[in-house]
């Protein structure tokens, strides 16, 4: 099943959350998560949430077991926000918060930017980049216990 959005906007405030579970959500223009809930957006393993733009907002959290798919411009993680990835993330990635990339998740498809503000924190082996997307930084990665960052890992 796919929910599909007609290019609009979604805007998630307050304590509400956003849980992409029984169906995949595809089509949104922009997604802004302001939620003060500890994971404002959930993306369940197998579903995908496709966004041309997602930013996520100081004091929000994401959580992505799934897909995160962005198409067209970029997933934003403002400074003091949280993106945890278990899953996919593909098209451009700009981190400004926190980026939590737990082992045999991946970045692809895009730009991968972590920010003078950012915290890219790496456990187990992650791809960053993938698909030939170019990855800078200029903030701070900590790899965790067996942590690897790997560029061309596929």
């Amino acid at each position: 099943q796919v929910l599909t959005a007609a290019g609009g906007s979604f805007t998630n405030t307050g304590s509400g959350t956003l849980n992409v579970t029984g169906a995949d959500f595809t089509g949104l223009g922009t997604l802004d998560n302001m939620s003060s809930a500890e994971f404002g957006v959930t993306v369940d393993a197998g579903r995908t949430l496709g966004v041309g733009t997602l930013t996520n907002f100081a004091g929000s959290g994401i959580l992505n077991n799934g897909t995160v798919a962005v198409g067209g411009a970029t997933l934003i993680n403002q400074a003091g926000a949280t993106f945890t990835n278990n899953g996919t993330v593909t098209g451009p990635v700009v981190n400004f918060g926190t980026l939590i990339a737990n082992s045999g998740s991946s970045f692809g498809g895009g730009t991968f930017s972590n920010e003078a503000s950012g915290l890219f924190r790496v456990t187990g082996a992650v791809g960053v980049g993938t698909g030939g997307g170019a990855a800078s930084n200029t903030g701070t990665i900590d790899l965790v216990g067996n942590g690897t960052a790997d560029r061309q890992r596929v």
